[in-house]
């Protein structure tokens, strides 16, 4: 499943670059997207029922290891971006 969603997010970026760089992707942008956060749903709910499940505060542990996973890349890209 790692292997497609990465073949969808570089259809995206495709998609994106197309007027800049002229290529087509295989896959139209709004499907390669719907297809992309269809299995991220089904990805981080099987990560949240196997890895999750059996804690007391299942939900909370969940919650605060995606922002510690996804904050500090937020920083840096705010960081890139100024």
């Amino acid at each position: 499943m790692g292997t497609l969603r990465f073949f969808l997010a570089v259809m995206v970026v495709i998609m994106h670059s197309a007027p800049v760089l002229g290529y087509d992707a295989n896959v139209p942008g709004s499907t390669a997207v719907r297809t992309f956060y269809i299995i991220s749903g089904y990805l981080m709910t099987m990560v949240y029922s196997e890895k999750y499940a059996l804690s007391h505060s299942s939900y909370y542990y969940f919650i605060t290891n995606r922002f510690y996973k996804l904050f500090p890349l937020y920083w840096i890209v705010v960081l890139l971006v100024i």
